[in-house]
């Protein structure tokens, strides 16, 4: 049972988009001929107004995080940096202390090449820019504000 949770959770967290600040070509559009890959500019007016809404309501993501239920996977977005590229990525988080998320990155990197999938992370309160909370039972979720963004 615990590796079909596995299965059915890498597969979710894969399919979700994810961004990257890769600047445009000379024609002023972006490249989004990946899939699963959506690249917007840094200043994304919507994306970052969804970064807003996650951190008023960070709050509540700790609590629920804190209340821990073996049915529910607790997500968050963070920008990962290596030189000029910026990726927007999924961790999966275990756990919150001082400030501060732990968990494993939940993506295969894109453009980013010193993290992979399942390094271990820690990730700043403040640094947070989504948040989900996902019911592996009903296949519900509660935060993910960027997700009207993203598709």
């Amino acid at each position: 049972m615990r590796w079909l949770f596995l299965i059915l959770l890498t597969v979710f967290i894969t399919s979700c988009t994810f961004v990257t600040d890769k600047n445009p070509n000379e024609t002023g559009t972006l490249d989004n001929t990946q899939p699963g890959i959506k690249y917007l500019p840094k200043d994304d007016v919507q994306f970052l107004k969804a970064q807003e809404i996650a951190q008023k309501n960070i709050d509540y993501f700790i609590d629920e995080l804190n209340r821990y239920n073996n049915s529910l996977t607790y997500s968050l977005k963070a920008d990962f940096i290596e030189g000029d590229f910026h990726e927007h990525m999924w961790v999966d988080v275990s756990y919150y202390k001082d400030n501060t998320f732990f968990g494993f990155v939940a993506n295969d990197p894109v453009d980013v090449k010193n993290y992979k999938y399942g390094d271990s992370v820690n990730i700043s309160k403040t640094a947070v820019e989504d948040w989900m909370i996902w019911n592996q039972e009903t296949n519900e979720y509660q935060g993910y504000f960027s997700k009207p963004v993203l598709q």
